[in-house]
């Protein structure tokens, strides 16, 4: 069975888009943490820090559901 036929990202692609999302997230939270250590919080700060912590979770979700559906792809294979 040749899956490289089936549209759209492979596992591997979604995984590491998620993982690099959720990098990507983690170093915008530690931008908004040394603003923090440096002035008093502003609105543009908090919605900083509220957006990555969107986009970790939104990530993660998207890395759970690659990992689940390689999971049924591979049980299907076996």
């Amino acid at each position: 069975m040749d899956i490289s036929s089936v549209g759209g990202p492979s596992p591997v692609d979604m995984q590491a888009s998620a993982l690099s999302g959720m990098a990507d997230a983690q170093n915008k939270m530690a931008a908004a943490a040394q603003k923090l250590t440096t002035a008093p919080a502003t609105p543009e700060v908090v919605l900083d820090v509220s957006n990555a912590g969107v986009q970790f979770a939104a990530s993660a979700e998207v890395l759970k559901t690659s990992q689940e559906n390689t999971k049924k792809l591979l049980d299907v294979l076996a």
